[in-house]
């Protein structure tokens, strides 16, 4: 770190850290120069929107070959497990990054839980949808002039579905939605999960494979090798233990490659990935990266540690990662 200098912004201080050596040509090679800006510093607080717990995601809603932020959370105060989804609020929005600022595109403040977010082109019109998971729902949402509409809704087989993804996990050149649900039986002593793989066909969601594990999915994304090959990588874990990455082949389920990814076991429940390029998010705030290759995947390299991670996105030429107790963090490289 060689500078710390406060900004105000919108009558707020915020902060501005500027640090050196961030190897990213290979995750592992090449030194560049990254800047770490806190939310305000972008013009925009998840404070001000009211989201808590913000997940974010990302996908081109106009077509135009850049990618947008997509961000949802809970609106309002943590409410007890027993309180039903009707008592509950949430909202998304699809935000433009411009420089250091993002834009509002569009926002829906009107549904009742948001546990993930995920982009992609899931209809293959060219140009990708909005999909939002929560309390045993599934929600795609369409851009059409500035809103998010909704395109279909389903109800899954469980209530307890944290995680979403969207992404070509068996080759076809189509992508699927991979949703988790998790289910502890009756006098077990630990859980299992069953990730649903869905794709639209006929005008509606139908489902195409089901990879069950046991364990409890901490969160998953679409990863291909540099020859082609596609995977989903997943994090199992049980109770506050895990990173434990996986590595499987859809539909079948093989384990292409499996290994420990965080120091201490600890949980990693934000993963993203473009291409061969893998993120993970530890709960202790650590961030780490890894490639893809035919051999499995690569040593984790450490990059930084943040504070009360809730979700990251890999974006073309940054990270973008999102605290509840710091806002927006942005690495550029």
């Amino acid at each position: 770190m060689v500078t710390c200098n406060p900004q105000m912004t919108n009558g707020r201080w915020s902060w501005l850290y500027l640090f050196t050596k961030f190897d990213v040509a290979d995750w592992g090679r090449g030194t560049f120069y990254f800047s770490l800006f806190t939310f305000y510093l972008c013009g925009i607080s998840w404070g001000d929107l009211g989201l808590q717990d913000v997940r974010v995601a990302r996908a081109d809603v106009d077509g135009d070959g850049i990618m947008e932020v997509v961000a949802g959370g809970r609106i309002g105060r943590a409410l007890a497990a027993d309180v039903p989804r009707v008592a509950r609020q949430a909202g998304v929005g699809v935000y433009r990054v411009t420089g250091e600022l993002l834009h509002p595109i569009c926002e829906r403040r009107d549904l009742f839980v948001v546990a993930d977010v995920a982009g992609g082109d899931v209809d293959g019109d060219g140009v990708d949808e909005i999909v939002v998971v929560g309390m045993g729902h599934l929600i795609v949402f369409d851009v059409t002039d500035g809103q998010l509409v909704e395109m279909a809704q389903m109800t899954l087989p469980g209530d307890w579905t944290d995680r979403v993804m969207v992404g070509d996990v068996d080759g076809d050149g189509r992508v699927e939605i991979g949703v988790t649900v998790y289910r502890i039986e009756n006098g077990a002593e630990m859980g299992r999960s069953d990730v649903i793989f869905l794709q639209w066909a006929n005008r509606r969601l139908e489902k195409r494979f089901e990879i069950g594990l046991e364990g409890h999915v901490g969160d998953l994304c679409a990863l291909t090798t540099a020859d082609g090959q596609h995977f989903v990588a997943l994090e199992v874990g049980l109770g506050d233990e895990g990173g434990d990455l996986r590595v499987l082949s859809g539909p079948s389920g093989r384990v292409f490659w499996r290994g420990e990814m965080t120091k201490g076991r600890v949980r990693a429940l934000s993963l993203d990935a473009q291409s061969t390029n893998l993120v993970i998010g530890g709960v202790d705030g650590r961030v780490w990266t890894a490639t893809l290759s035919t051999n499995g995947l690569s040593n984790p390299n450490a990059v930084h540690r943040f504070l009360g991670i809730s979700g990251l996105v890999l974006m073309p030429d940054q990270l973008l990662l999102f605290s509840n107790r710091i806002g927006l963090q942005m690495l550029r490289f």
